[in-house]
């Protein structure tokens, strides 16, 4: 479903800013490679004072690194993921986990195993997410500036759904004048689309 545009009546816009500070988010200020431990203290707080129950770590390759415990990052980040499991567990927290995947063809799509690093990342979650957009792949002879101008269709997968087990997808076009994702409609395109451009 196409969602409606934004206001291009600053006093309606400003508004809506309104609106969106009221919602009752809370911003930790770590940035790149951080202590899991300092990370983990943080949620505590979060949970225990402002009663936070939906906690965004993005991501966890930055936030991680070897630590003298670890004979490697891998190590470092199944570690990581371990403290943040026992978190969600204990505090009744649901956690989400932006993982980067692997290198691989960027003209396949990705699977679990695509996820970067050990399994315990896929094997500790409850719900994995996966937004797939494979590029299209270059014809012999051409470079990738010369390929079809048509938008690259994009689709959040998911890949594994613990409780319900129920698996799927969901297609989605980007709107150039909101700047926002929005669902597209059963036998839509992201081409066929009516109004801003789309990709």
């Amino acid at each position: 479903r196409r969602p409606p545009p934004l206001p291009n009546e600053p006093r309606l816009l400003d508004a809506l800013c309104d609106d969106f500070q009221r919602l009752p988010l809370h911003f930790m200020r770590f940035h790149a490679a951080t202590e899991v431990d300092d990370v983990v203290d943080a949620m505590e707080f979060a949970a225990y004072v402002h009663d936070v129950e939906h906690v965004v770590l993005d991501n966890l390759q930055f936030m991680t690194q070897a630590g003298p415990r670890d004979a490697s990052r891998f190590e470092a980040q199944d570690r990581a993921i371990a403290r943040f499991r026992d978190f969600a567990t204990r505090r009744g927290v649901h956690v989400v986990l932006v993982v980067h995947p692997r290198k691989e063809d960027p003209t396949q799509k990705l699977a679990l195993t695509s996820i970067y690093g050990g399994a315990k990342a896929a094997q500790e979650a409850d719900n994995v997410l996966i937004l797939q957009a494979p590029a299209q792949p270059v014809a012999p002879g051409h470079a990738s500036s010369q390929q079809s101008q048509a938008p690259i269709p994009k689709w959040v997968e998911v890949a594994k759904n613990r409780y319900a087990g129920t698996l799927g997808s969901v297609m989605m076009a980007f709107n150039d004048t909101t700047c926002r994702y929005y669902e597209l409609s059963a036998g839509a395109s992201a081409s066929s689309a009516s109004g801003a451009a789309v990709r």
